[in-house]
């Protein structure tokens, strides 16, 4: 099978979790067939403004969906896959130069919803032109792609509510598995700290913020918020028992050393890299509900769901004084059984199987 995987991330970017999660997909679909790579990323302002004159959500351009359909016609592939519910403008084009060629979109999350996250707190005319493009954008990845899936029934609903159209398949997020041997030892001590750890996007700022000044205080251990850009916060969230860094080199380090992590998080999409990034690295994860959103019910041994202050206080806590090792089995059986590339593998093979079987009827 031959695939052309289209994405808006840099998949050799990992200082984030959609650099991450693009990374993995690719990665996954490179064992199902040959696979090859088209990345329509932000170069500059002038581009962004040039995508939004021609009508396409920022970063497509009419050049890109040329340079796709180039493509199309060079390597004649069996399936298009996007990786992003933002380019139904090439969904629309490749149908109509080829009709029956195979387009596959994932939606990442409800980008309508996301992109109002983006811009919370704005009102002026760029917020209200991305609204009107992204929508747009959506609307017409579900008409003009074969099959959709998203990562959660949430999502799944979410988008039948907006555009009226059904997605066909479920596929939870899921990552590479980065942990060494090192990282899964069973250590004799509880840890040096509690982590919050992403980059400095609206959502994270807010969790961490609130976190620094509703939970940090009545905590039996001392929080650590880092996250590339997050060393920008450190004169206003660093006290006596919270410390603040940027980018971090070593992540294996700073979770060897976490006694668990904590994911204040109220507003968003889709699936949370960081809570699977927990998981695979062995940690116990106290989240909001957000955090949690498209992990359906989770084993109160590897994590548990925290929406208010006292929430948060009680369950750390409680989990500082009785725990014996900083490493959770329990989170990591969980990473293998649901959120590992051997287990998106089997979910993208038996989907694959699908729909070659719906285009044979």
């Amino acid at each position: 099978m031959d695939i052309l995987f289209i994405t808006n991330t840099d998949i050799n970017d990992c200082t984030f979790g959609g650099g991450k999660g693009a990374r993995s997909c690719y990665e996954l679909l490179c064992r199902i067939g040959k696979t090859d790579i088209q990345v329509i990323k932000k170069q500059s302002s002038f581009c962004s403004a040039l995508s939004v004159l021609q009508g396409y959500y920022p970063p497509l351009t009419g050049k890109e969906i040329e340079k796709t359909k180039r493509a199309c016609r060079k390597k004649k592939p069996d399936v298009v896959f996007l990786n992003t519910s933002v380019y139904g403008a090439i969904a629309k084009a490749l149908k109509k130069e080829f009709p029956e060629l195979l387009i596959f979109a994932m939606f990442q999350n409800c980008e309508l919803d996301y992109n109002a996250v983006r811009f919370i707190g704005e009102k002026g005319i760029k917020s209200r032109i991305y609204k009107i493009l992204v929508r747009k954008s959506e609307a017409m990845t579900l008409r003009y792609c074969d099959y959709n899936a998203a990562l959660s029934k949430r999502d799944a609903m979410r988008l039948k509510k907006l555009y009226g159209a059904r997605i066909d398949y479920i596929l939870p997020l899921f990552i590479r598995d980065d942990a060494s041997r090192e990282d899964l030892k069973e250590h004799g001590d509880s840890g040096a700290y509690c982590l919050i750890f992403g980059p400095d996007t609206p959502p994270n700022v807010q969790g961490a913020r609130w976190f620094a000044e509703n939970v940090s205080p009545y905590l039996n251990i001392k929080t650590l918020i880092a996250g590339n850009g997050m060393d920008r916060l450190a004169d206003e969230l660093r006290q006596d028992n919270v410390d603040v860094a940027g980018y971090v080199e070593n992540i294996h380090e700073l979770y060897q050393k976490a006694c668990c992590v904590c994911l204040p998080l109220f507003s968003g999409g889709g699936m949370k890299v960081k809570t699977i990034e927990a998981m695979m690295f062995g940690k116990k994860v106290f989240g909001t509900k957000e955090a949690f959103s498209g992990y359906g019910k989770i084993d109160k041994e590897a994590g548990i769901q925290c929406d208010t202050p006292e929430e948060f206080i009680r369950a750390v806590n409680s989990f500082v004084q009785s725990a014996e090792s900083n490493f959770c089995v329990r989170s990591r059986e969980l990473y293998e059984e649901k959120y590992s590339q051997e287990a998106a593998f089997l979910r993208m093979r038996r989907m694959l199987s699908d729909i070659t079987k719906r285009q044979n009827q």
